[in-house]
C-alpha cells in the first residue's frame, strides 16, 4: 500500500487537509477516522440542497429551511453513533461537500448556515463568529475541513495510519 501524501494547512480557526491518496478506500478510511471526533457527541447534521434520498430524511425530527435561496435540511442528533458516522462517510452528499457535521448541543443559528454557504461558494475566505466544531468536504472530497478544532495538525497526522 502506498503512503499518504496529505497536505495540511491551518489559517486561523480552519484546518484543511488536502488528500493525494492512492484510492477512494484510503480516503474513506482516513475521513472516517476524522469523523470519529463526533462519536457519542451531540451533533447537527446539515444537508444542502437535499434530495429525496438524503440521509437526513431517514432520521426522525428533520426540518427543512431555505437560506440564501438554498434548501437546507437540519437534523439534531443526540449521542451520535458509529453507524451514523459510517453512513455519513459513505454518503455522496458528504463527499460532495453538501453534508456538514456541527458539534453542538444548542440550536444552530440560521445565520451560521448562511455564512457557511458564502464560504462554500468562495464569497468569504474564512468563517468567523462561530465557535463549534464543524466538519465538511469540498465539492469533490479532495479536501476535508475542520473548523474550530482544538486538535493541532500534528494530532491529526497519526489518523492517516490504518
Amino acid at each position: 500500500m502506498m503512503g499518504m501524501r496529505n497536505v495540511y494547512k491551518q489559517v486561523n480557526n480552519l484546518i484543511s487537509i488536502e488528500n493525494d491518496l492512492d484510492s477512494s478506500e484510503l480516503i474513506e478510511g482516513f475521513y472516517f477516522r476524522i469523523l470519529l471526533l463526533f462519536l457519542h457527541k451531540d451533533v447537527k447534521l446539515i444537508t444542502l440542497n437535499p434530495q429525496k434520498y438524503s440521509l437526513g430524511y431517514e432520521m426522525a425530527g428533520h426540518r427543512k429551511i431555505k437560506k440564501n435561496d438554498t434548501d437546507v435540511l437540519l437534523n439534531e442528533i443526540s449521542n451520535c453513533d458509529i453507524e451514523l458516522l459510517r453512513n455519513i462517510n459513505q454518503s455522496e452528499e458528504f463527499k460532495r461537500g453538501l453534508l456538514l457535521l456541527v458539534m453542538s448541543d444548542t440550536f444552530l443559528e440560521e445565520d451560521i448556515i448562511g455564512e457557511f454557504l458564502k464560504f462554500q461558494r468562495g464569497e468569504n475566505n474564512k468563517m468567523t463568529g462561530f465557535k463549534n466544531l464543524m466538519l465538511f468536504c469540498n465539492y469533490d472530497s479532495s479536501c476535508i475541513y475542520l473548523l474550530n478544532s482544538n486538535r493541532l495538525i500534528d494530532d491529526l497526522k497519526p489518523l492517516e495510519a490504518d
